[in-house]
């Protein structure tokens, strides 16, 4: 009774936050304290003892599972305590260990017990600790949010039950959280380091547009919570003007927390670093996962360790991704759930937000408004190349999903986007006739002593990096590395940058062209999308050292791949070909013929799966946790051997998770296609070395300059006997 006190408290606290009144306060609070109480009630059960005294060895002959699991007793005492309440609270307690049910399948269920079980509470005493009335949940929450609100109902509760449980665990664990300072007291810092910027910044018109992007941001911190956008070009130092307009619109509203969302681990790696500067490690929290770890829907010590180390988001500044933050949005696992009631009284920063996937855009639009309007949160869009997200209609408004019904009204920060473009414009794009080879753009990158190309695909940056004849001063960077081994790369690239002697020349993928600041007189870019393009050009003549740089945009026969860049690519040619490709006007236009063009942006219905079907509220939550995946789930994630990362593995092993074990670990993985890694598991190159966690310890299938070989190197190996 006391574990289901202190998490009945914690989940309360937490629930309390949900909401903009005193009123709608009070009554989460309290909806969070009945799901605390009731989420254990089912253990009190004679069978569920009986099986505990089993399990525990007490009593072995009395180890038989009980006929129904503890959680689905505690949901339906929810609904006898409670009724239609208690019929929302049912799926977090009757999910808080295997995870959030599809409701229509729950209901089945919990129909055939309270036909055949009679479920109560008979201690009094704790009876008496129930809250008595829970009615006025509509009032709180608009019926279009509601499947959000139980979601995020179930956070809290899965948050608060391991919380206690590590107290009881790992005590030594459970001090060192919640160490994080308030916006107020963070606030001054940020000030005092962009202050001293200010001071020993040159004087230049780069710097002076600098000052007065921040100046923008915060005179508009005092404005309503809502949807805000930055459009800045590329070096207009949006990264901390962002954080300054959320920071300061944080300690106007009083909101507590301010995350980041990034699409790639490579910009995230560079991103924290800066702000841990800033604000001190125990303030920023960095989260993109490479080791994932399914809840195991049982107690033994080895799972609660596991559900321990799963990241709850207690810092007051969280670096994530993009794929971390939507994907735990539709999830149903506690282990991802656990850290959504922290985003309620936030502000998300989605930085290079053009880069939200298309096939999902209408789910992610629609759980930032929801976030927005029940959940105090505000959210700023931050790119130089804003898509067009407040709303447009499909050319195929017949297909399901083919309309987007966007964000509505978005407050610009920036008075003059066209202005600003033309103010701090470096580069010009020019696009090359013809089709070439990557040898060919390899050649040409020769003819410089500083040139980026920046192309579609892992297997073309392996190419052109291949091609090129000198390997001195060549790099390569692609997700084949892992993030530890890309950061370490990004710093020599700028290290070399800093000298004047040498050429320097870059092979990349995707991931250098968003949000990292790297400066090159040439940039090479493989024909996509224009907002592609725009980004590659933003690492060209960055810092405006020369009059102005060149992005030369390149076809080979290979460039027009399947998806979203093919999609960008075709947008692209049916713009006027001597079209300003800089100007945001002519930007807008292309993510409006984009998003008009695109077939569905909800191509796997979760819409549907989470709507209200007339009066029934029956979500699926299980189904839509499994459709909405950004990340294709062919892709498998291994931990190389780099650095220190087998050593990480065998603290792994020896010791069990840990929340700082897991976050060093994922400096470590590398996604490759599941085709790949079961031929690398079938050659006994990758092995499990826990649940769920698959390394790939032979050092040899590492290599410096391209990260992980997908080829068996004992195949070329001469065996001598």
């Amino acid at each position: 009774m006391d574990h289901s006190l202190q998490v009945a408290l914690l989940a309360g606290e937490f629930a309390s936050v949900f909401g903009g009144s005193s009123s709608s306060a009070e009554i989460n609070r309290r909806c969070g304290l009945a799901l605390g109480l009731l989420h254990d009630a089912g253990k009190a059960d004679e069978a569920f003892q009986r099986y505990i005294m089993g399990k525990s060895g007490y009593k072995p002959e009395l180890s038989s599972s009980p006929r129904h699991p503890h959680a689905a007793d505690g949901a339906l005492l929810a609904c006898k305590c409670y009724g239609n309440v208690g019929a929302l609270l049912a799926p977090c307690i009757f999910g808080h260990h295997g995870g959030l049910p599809n409701l229509g399948e729950m209901s089945i269920a919990l129909k055939e017990m309270y036909e055949t079980r009679n479920v109560s509470i008979a201690d009094n005493s704790f009876k008496a600790l129930l809250p008595a009335d829970l009615r006025g949940i509509a009032k709180c929450v608009e019926p279009g949010d509601l499947q959000l609100w139980v979601r995020m109902m179930f956070s809290a509760l899965v948050d608060a039950d391991r919380l206690d449980t590590e107290k009881f665990m790992s005590p030594r664990l459970s001090q060192a959280r919640g160490n994080g300072r308030s916006m107020r007291d963070l606030l001054p810092r940020l000030e005092r380091y962009l202050d001293t910027l200010h001071r020993s910044a040159a004087a230049s018109e780069l710097n002076k547009v600098r000052e007065e992007v921040q100046y923008r941001c915060r005179e508009a911190a005092s404005l309503p919570q809502g949807f805000y956008s930055l459009t800045v070009p590329t070096g207009g130092g949006k990264t901390l003007a962002s954080l300054l307009w959320a920071m300061t619109h944080a300690v106007r509203h009083g909101l507590d927390r301010i995350i980041i969302a990034i699409p790639y681990t490579s910009i995230i790696v560079q991103t924290a670093a800066i702000l841990r500067g800033i604000f001190g490690d125990e303030n920023v929290l960095e989260h993109h996962s490479s080791v994932h770890w399914d809840d195991a829907d049982d107690d033994c010590d080895e799972t609660k360790r596991w559900r321990m180390a799963a990241e709850n988001w207690d810092a007051p500044i969280i670096v994530t991704t993009n794929v971390q933050l939507f994907e735990s949005l539709f999830s149903n696992r506690p282990g991802r759930c656990r850290k959504l009631h922290r985003i309620a009284r936030s502000v998300i920063i989605l930085d290079e937000a053009q880069m939200l996937p298309l096939d999902f855009m209408q789910p992610i639009v629609d759980v930032l408004k929801s976030l927005q309007r029940s959940f105090s949160v505000s959210v700023m869009l931050t790119t130089a190349s804003q898509p067009a997200i407040a709303g447009v209609k499909s050319h195929a408004p017949s297909t399901p999903g083919a309309v987007l019904d966007g964000i509505g009204t978005v407050h610009e920060v920036m008075p003059d986007p066209e202005g600003l473009s033309l103010s701090l414009r470096r580069a010009e794009i020019k696009m090359m006739d013809g089709l070439c080879s990557y040898n060919d753009i390899a050649g040409m990158m020769c003819k410089s002593d500083r040139a980026l190309c920046i192309v579609n695909t892992r297997k073309s940056a392996k190419v052109t990096f291949e091609a090129l004849p000198d390997k001195n001063g060549a790099f390569h960077l692609s997700r084949m590395m892992c993030p530890a081994h890309i950061s370490k790369r990004i710093g020599e690239i700028r290290e070399a940058l800093r000298h004047d002697a040498g050429h320097v020349r870059v092979v990349s993928t995707q991931l250098i062209e968003a949000g990292v600041d790297i400066d090159f007189p040439e940039v090479f870019r493989e024909k996509a999308g224009l907002d592609s393009i725009v980004q590659a050009a933003g690492r060209c003549n960055r810092e405006g050292r020369l009059p102005s740089g060149t992005t030369w945009v390149f076809e080979t026969p290979e460039s027009r791949v399947m998806g979203v860049i093919g999609y960008g690519i075709n947008t692209l040619m049916r713009l006027d070909k001597d079209s300003d490709w800089l100007s945001p006007t002519v930007i807008n236009d292309y993510f409006t013929k984009l998003y008009s063009s695109y077939g569905c942006f909800d191509k796997m219905n979760i819409g549907k799966m989470l709507s209200i079907a007339g009066k029934s509220f029956t979500p699926r939550y299980k189904d839509a946790a499994e459709c909405f995946k950004l990340i294709d789930d062919t892709t498998v994630s291994v931990v190389v051997n780099y650095e220190d990362s087998m050593e990480l593995i065998e603290s792994l092993k020896s010791d069990g998770p840990s929340p700082a074990l897991l976050r060093r670990l994922n400096n470590y993985g590398v996604g490759i296609p599941q085709n790949i890694f079961k031929a690398l598991r079938d050659e006994a190159l990758a092995e499990q070395v826990v649940d769920g966690v698959w390394v790939i310890p032979d050092r040899a299938q590492y290599d410096e300059q391209l990260g992980l070989l997908t080829d068996n190197h004992w195949l070329d190996e001469i065996a001598i006997i």
